[in-house]
């Protein structure tokens, strides 16, 4: 029990984190029917060209890169974790045979935050030092996480065997970042397969077998959280959030007070005062809603479905 309550708050770290990352201009949708086939926070600019650009930890650059354009780049867009993230990367990148460079720009993932994500780190060593078959990670890779579970080894195989990735890592100038991607065009010119056909839309489906639900309608149905349900509000005279708990006979068992969304979140799961993932959820996002109320000195209203009965 205790291994799996752990699991559920590694999961869901990311979802108190208070942040909502703004949506990328041309992100919304494929540019071509079926790529990327892994959703993903990809600016497309020329899907025959031969490189794409990883920019790390730097959205904006990502933005300002796609921006200006460059005559040989594919596509561009961050890389966040160096467990999903790769997957990501790497399952985009072996769905488009022009591809046969990946340059890594902008700052490593674990140098500019306390999470231990080495993605780029993480994507070097794969194509280097390949996985452990038996737990799948990484080899030699450094962060907290490097296992990749939902790729199989024929796409990590042709990953390795067809596409270079270059090391640029620190590097956030564009006009810097354009002459890597040409130097990078360049130098991989020889090896890159023709364009092929883009895969069918769906075909993601097709390859990995996973489930696509399509997400309930908001308030189609509540199920109640054994552990209770949180009231929250925000406390402008202390400038603090706060979320009291309450269990579902409306006993009053604790209250979590703090200025930051994350450690509230964190807090709540480490004392157990929720047990299911839509609850979890739920409070995220709720957490993020009253924070962004907080900063901006407005009133906060909870959304209380999916927290509370009747």
């Amino acid at each position: 029990m205790a291994n799996e309550f752990q699991d559920v708050k590694d999961r869901l770290a990311d979802v108190f984190a208070g942040y909502e990352p703004p949506p990328m201009a041309g992100s919304s949708a494929p540019a071509e029917p079926g790529w990327p086939v892994e959703q993903a926070d990809v600016l497309v600019v020329d899907l025959s060209q031969p490189v794409a650009l990883c920019t790390l930890g730097d959205l904006e650059l990502a933005r300002t890169v796609a921006g200006h354009g460059h005559p040989r780049l594919a596509a561009v867009g961050p890389m966040a974790t160096e467990n999903i993230g790769v997957e990501k990367l790497v399952r985009n990148v072996v769905a488009n045979p022009a591809i046969g460079a990946v340059v890594l720009v902008g700052p490593e993932t674990g140098g500019s935050a306390p999470t231990g994500h080495y993605a780029g780190d993480a994507l070097l060593c794969l194509v280097e030092h390949g996985i452990d078959p038996g737990s799948h990670r990484i080899m030699q890779a450094k962060g907290r996480r490097p296992i990749l579970k939902n790729l199989n080894p024929g796409e990590i195989e042709l990953f390795r065997a067809r596409v270079e990735v270059i090391d640029h890592r620190g590097l956030a100038d564009p006009s810097g970042v354009a002459a890597a991607i040409g130097h990078a065009a360049d130098h991989v010119r020889d090896h890159v397969s023709s364009p092929g056909p883009m895969p069918a839309a769906g075909s993601l489906r097709d390859a990995v077998s996973i489930p696509y639900v399509e997400a309930a309608p908001k308030g189609s149905g509540y199920r109640k959280d054994p552990a209770g349900y949180f009231v929250i509000f925000c406390d402008h005279v202390s400038a603090r959030l706060v979320v009291e708990h309450y269990t579902n006979e409306d006993e009053r068992t604790a209250v979590v007070v703090g200025s930051d969304p994350r450690a509230v979140g964190r807090t709540v799961l480490e004392r157990r005062l929720l047990s299911t993932m839509d609850h979890a959820v739920y409070l995220g996002g709720e957490l993020q809603r009253a924070a962004a109320a907080l900063r901006a000195g407005r009133a906060y209203v909870q959304d209380e479905n999916a927290n509370r009965p009747d």
